[in-house]
């Protein structure tokens, strides 16, 4: 650094890996910013409620949302997208874009990982958006990997002006050290007595926390009808707000898993699209705003144990 060095090579090189732009890259990296970037965490509290579809389209409109404001399209519009699901992840084929096998390297080797590594080893589905998905191959590998998922989006909010992880929900119940490096956490449920079950139950988890705790924003999803609870129903048994609903959508949410692209590139206008982003925006206020108050009160479910 000190003789000059604006890039590097990651050896040894594989044939079809992919290379940095050694000529572009003083003006497409810059420096890490003094302020470090912000993470949300998306957690489905049972399968099926379009936790990851949320993920994504989260991640694309915290992406469009910073280059409409007209800043220097740098490194400060760059948002990032970990799919920490490692066994069964879809981010990656949802987005109908080559898996990321650099993940694992950047998980098991966290002090290489800088703008540059990630540049390299992570796909760029848009402008402004790159993402990390990929399977693993060897299960027993699984808990070396998971164990760098903290220093991982430790980095990401290093180079990153906003991250988003696609978070199962073990995460939560282990208490895992990555939910360390996450802003604010956000828990998608049906209206279904199972899914509150298991969000009641989450929110517990949470508030017994001895570390500090990110902001929990509960999302009520319809993709799921369930036994057809009610917002005021599922918020009275939480004894916590439903922060917003997710609608259905079901034509426009089919056409954008077929092409292969974000529902708020490909249809921005829809009522889906158009509340992820409202979402975005609320995220965005919250972080200038400040940390904000963590669950204060046990859930409905404890209270009737």
């Amino acid at each position: 650094l000190a003789g000059g060095a604006k890039d590097y090579l990651i050896v040894p090189h594989q044939e079809g890996d992919p290379l940095p732009d050694l000529w572009s890259s003083s003006t497409a990296l810059t420096a890490p910013p003094t302020q470090r970037g912000k993470s949300v965490a998306v957690c489905g509290v049972c399968g099926g409620v379009g936790a990851s579809l949320l993920a994504t389209n989260l991640a694309a409109a915290l992406a469009a949302s910073v280059k409409t404001k007209g800043e220097n399209h740098v490194a400060s519009s760059r948002v990032g997208l970990l799919d920490a699901e490692l066994h069964f992840g879809t981010l990656a084929v949802e987005l109908d874009v080559e898996m990321t096998p650099g993940v694992f390297d950047a998980l098991t080797t966290p002090e290489r990982v800088d703008a540059t590594f990630l540049q390299a080893t992570m796909h760029e589905v848009q402008s402004g958006l790159s993402v990390y998905s990929a399977e693993i191959e060897d299960p027993a590998l699984l808990p070396r990997y998971e164990a760098g998922l903290a220093s991982l989006m430790g980095a990401f909010k290093d180079v990153f002006a906003s991250s988003v992880v696609d978070l199962p929900r073990r995460f939560v119940m282990d208490d895992h050290p990555v939910l360390e490096t996450v802003d604010d956490l956000v828990l998608v449920l049906s209206p279904g007595f199972g899914a509150v079950r298991s969000a009641g139950r989450l929110l517990d988890r949470l508030k017994r926390r001895n570390n500090p705790q990110p902001r929990v924003w509960l999302a009520l999803s319809h993709l799921r009808r369930d036994a057809g609870l009610s917002a005021k129903e599922i918020a009275d048994a939480l004894d916590h707000p439903l922060s917003f609903e997710l609608p259905l959508c079901a034509n426009d949410i089919s056409r954008a898993s077929v092409k292969g692209e974000p529902l708020q590139t490909l249809a921005p206008r829809s009522t889906y699209a158009r509340r992820v982003r409202q979402f975005s925006d609320d995220l965005q206020k919250g972080w200038t705003a400040g940390p904000s108050t963590p669950v204060q009160s046990a859930s409905w479910w404890k209270k009737k144990a």
